[in-house]
């Protein structure tokens, strides 16, 4: 679910310039809150990896950028949107680049 929100056809492409932030703001939104919920949930103790403290290190910065997207996409700040985007896939492949 995670790679389906970072495509480019979604928060990928609706965050690459001011335009299409302007553009995509409401689904910028509805999908970066999808993305914090789903990071929120991965860092519960049910999940193998919730004890290690580096998994829980992207989990997090994972849901923060999320937080911070939407907010950034409510705000029309595309800068500050498409630096969180990019800020999550890089939680993303780091954490994928260590534990996958």
């Amino acid at each position: 679910r995670f790679e389906i929100g970072m495509d480019a056809e979604k928060l990928g492409g609706w965050t690459k310039d001011a335009d299409a932030v302007k553009k995509n703001k409401d689904a910028i939104v509805r999908e970066a809150e999808v993305m914090a919920m789903l990071a929120r949930i991965i860092q519960d103790t049910s999940y193998d990896l919730s004890d290690d403290e580096s998994y829980l290190g992207f989990a997090k910065k994972l849901e923060e950028q999320s937080v911070l997207a939407a907010k950034a996409a409510k705000d029309g700040d595309g800068a500050a949107a498409s630096s969180a985007v990019a800020q999550m896939q890089k939680a993303c492949d780091d954490c994928h680049g260590s534990f996958r």
